[in-house]
């Protein structure tokens, strides 16, 4: 019970659309089923180091308010970065491009970035974490319940992998070309929001 009260909150973290989802769109699109997992499980092991991060240092030490700050700067830079990259890439020749050792080292080099640098990601497990403190009375409790959350998400990633391949046979190039510009676009709008969150209030 306690396993699948943690999957449902997982699950029900699809309806979120950040970067991490147009990453994971992205690479299922342009570079096929195999590279979208990949970029899958850079993001659940990104996840992992969040989790891990929290528990061992986040919760116990006091973090100077300008932290908060230089994550969201990094993590700016690395997603003007991103789409930068999706806008110049040089178009895909044919419907399909094989997904080479390359392709897959780097899908989930991007998968873990681009959610580890949001810092919304450590607020999102920070209140997880908490929630699932306050609602079980032992460790191994907590535990089980942030599993099932890991596990929600994956399903819920992987998910839309295999439905970004389903559509890929009726995309041509010439649309993967538009689509790519337009995530890296979408890339960069998410950047100016963290650069909008670095502005003082």
């Amino acid at each position: 019970m306690i396993f699948l009260e943690g999957y449902l909150i997982g699950l029900a973290m699809i309806v979120f659309i950040g970067p991490v989802f147009f990453t994971l769109l992205q690479s299922a699109l342009r570079f096929g089923k195999l590279s979208g997992t990949m970029v899958a499980f850079g993001i659940i092991v990104s996840d992992i180091v969040c989790i891990l991060i929290y528990f061992f240092g986040l919760n116990s030490i006091e973090l100077p308010a300008y932290f908060n700050n230089i994550v969201a700067a990094i993590g700016a830079l690395v997603l003007i970065a991103l789409g930068l990259k999706y806008l110049l890439q040089k178009p895909p020749n044919s419907e399909v491009v094989f997904a080479s050792t390359l392709n897959l080292v780097s899908s989930f080099t991007n998968g873990f970035l681009v959610n580890f640098v949001n810092p919304f990601v450590f607020v999102v497990w920070a209140g997880i974490v908490l929630f699932a403190k306050e609602s079980y009375s032992t460790p191994t409790e907590v535990q089980v319940h942030l599993i099932g959350v890991l596990a929600g998400i994956i399903t819920t990633d992987l998910l839309k992998v295999l439905l970004a391949d389903k559509i890929k046979p009726f995309l041509k190039p010439k649309i993967l070309e538009k689509t790519t510009r337009f995530f890296g676009i979408v890339m960069i709008g998410f950047a100016f929001r963290l650069i909008l969150y670095l502005l003082p209030k």
